[in-house]
């Protein structure tokens, strides 16, 4: 597979995999660990998902450069992190490991307070791979520490997965 449908595969993949999460669940792949000594690249994808429309802007860049830092932090030395975006067009399939944060608008029940549920979930292959991984984490947008708490929350989920 080469030029544009090899672009379109690859973001067709790395959405399939953002929807899969959002429904909590996972394509098998290959169960192997995230990264292994061979590993030299690293891979971060970030998705904002907003299904009820709520007009609250998101500092999704923000977050997305904070993922990307704590995956450099964790990945270790001698590995490089690739900041992967869906609206690439000349994207290629990664063949190293994604790691995608899907951050997905909900109201709060009663619909005052907007949240922000943020889920860390590695891919390998455009697939899901089947692993243990922590459930997604609330970040509360109308607290005066969201960014404290988006932080946390990444750097908790991260941390569990490359270890």
């Amino acid at each position: 597979m080469t030029g544009p449908k090899r672009t379109a595969w690859a973001v067709h993949a790395l959405r399939g995999a953002a929807w899969l999460l959002m429904l909590g669940c996972t394509a098998p792949a290959a169960s192997a660990p995230l990264l292994s000594d061979e590993t030299p690249r690293v891979g971060v994808a970030c998705h904002l998902v907003n299904p009820e429309e709520l007009d609250v802007p998101v500092p999704t860049e923000g977050i997305c450069a904070d993922a990307v830092a704590l995956v450099e932090r964790w990945a270790g030395a001698g590995r490089s992190v690739a900041r992967l975006d869906f609206r690439d067009e000349a994207m290629e399939p990664p063949t190293y490991p994604v790691l995608l944060v899907s951050m997905e608008m909900r109201a709060d029940p009663g619909g005052r307070n907007p949240r922000l549920l943020l889920r860390v979930a590695p891919v390998l292959g455009g697939r899901g791979v089947v692993s243990t991984q922590l459930p997604p984490m609330p970040v509360h947008l109308t607290s005066q520490d969201w960014a404290d708490q988006a932080h946390a929350s990444l750097d908790r989920m991260i941390g569990f997965l490359v270890r």
